[in-house]
Parts: C-alpha cells; structure tokens; sequence
C-alpha cells in the first residue's frame, strides 16, 4: 500500500502539538494499516504453529522541510513501524531538538 497525504500531522506526538499539527494522520494511519494488516495475516501455514499470528510492519517516509518529530516520537521505541524523514538540518530550523542522524530509536526501535 503506498499513500501520499497532505497535512500528516507529523509535528504532533502523543501529549502534544506542534508546528500548527493537531493530530498525527501518519502515526494514525500506520497503527490502523498495521492492526488491519495483522488481522489478515492471522494464519498459519505448514512450517508455523496454528494460530500464531504474524506480525505485519509498516514504514513511514516523510519528505517535508522539517522533520517529522512528531511521528519520530510515537513510533521511537516501536519495532513494527519504520520512520524515516527527509529534512533540511534541524540545527537550524523547526523543531531544532529533532532530526538528527544519531537518533535512530530506542530499545526494540532500534534501527526498526
């Protein structure tokens, strides 16, 4: 599935908003997309126990002027979604504390 939106909220994270974003559509979106995902897949074949249930994973590429900190937090620490942005050099613009190559997420979202 390949989807191009417009106003994907990516400043907006899980306590707050930011740059004029309200609510995050990407992170929404990617969440439904992979929970309906992994209901489809909820099947087992000849090489794995029944019922096991697959786990689907999701990516995310934000090409945008400013980093997509937003997305960046909510997905941070989370294995089954993948975030990318494309931005311009947060030391000297919007959001200035995001965005940087050495954040590359935490614990299981490492590298996710």
């Amino acid at each position: 599935v390949y989807a191009v939106t417009t106003h994907p909220g990516h400043h907006a994270n899980r306590d707050n908003f930011g740059g004029y974003c309200y609510l995050n559509n990407a992170a929404l979106s990617a969440k439904l997309m992979q929970e309906r995902l992994e209901s489809l897949t909820d099947i087992s074949t000849d090489s794995e126990p029944p019922n096991k249930k697959r786990k689907c994973r999701v990516a995310i590429l934000d090409i945008d002027y400013h980093c997509g900190n937003g997305t960046g937090s909510i997905f941070y620490r989370d294995p089954g979604i993948f975030f990318s942005s494309i931005h311009c050099d947060p030391g000297v613009e919007y959001p200035f504390n995001a965005g940087y190559a050495d954040q590359i997420g935490a614990e299981g979202g490492i590298g996710a």
